[in-house]
């Protein structure tokens, strides 16, 4: 229902929606089961949950609320070190607060996960390293 009504159009009613939703998370699913069907579901859900943050803490930034920003760009990192989409949102909410010695410590140890992971930075990532001069 939050990404339904984010889409036509209802931003403030999705934050509300969003919240919701990311209450009920509790973590990876089935987290201790390795069968192949569990891992599946697990990948899908947790997909799922980190992109409902990184967009709630987009909606939240643009509302001028750059703390609830970094609150949920901090918890969809604490999912995965290499989601780029919520690196990207953590760099920009602390350049919101006037950090951007932050952001650009976030956006190095965001290029060193991605190094870790054999992983070639997406478009707009790379710009923001090269806005910061972050070589990645």
């Amino acid at each position: 229902r939050a990404q339904t009504t984010d889409r036509a159009g209802a931003p403030a009613e999705a934050i509300g929606l969003y919240r919701e939703a990311l209450s009920l998370y509790r973590g990876p699913y089935m987290a201790d089961l390795e069968a192949p069907w569990a891992a599946i579901t697990r990948l899908r859900l947790d997909s799922a949950a980190r992109t409902a943050m990184t967009r709630l803490g987009a909606l939240e930034l643009a509302r001028g609320e750059p703390e609830r920003a970094l609150h949920w760009a901090s918890e969809a990192q604490k999912a995965s070190e290499i989601d780029e989409r919520a690196g990207r949102l953590f760099m920009d909410a602390l350049l919101a607060t006037g950090d951007r010695a932050g952001a650009a410590a976030a956006g190095t140890r965001l290029a060193a996960a991605l190094r870790s992971a054999g992983l070639e930075p997406e478009p707009a990532t790379a710009r923001l390293f090269e806005e910061y001069g972050i070589a990645c």
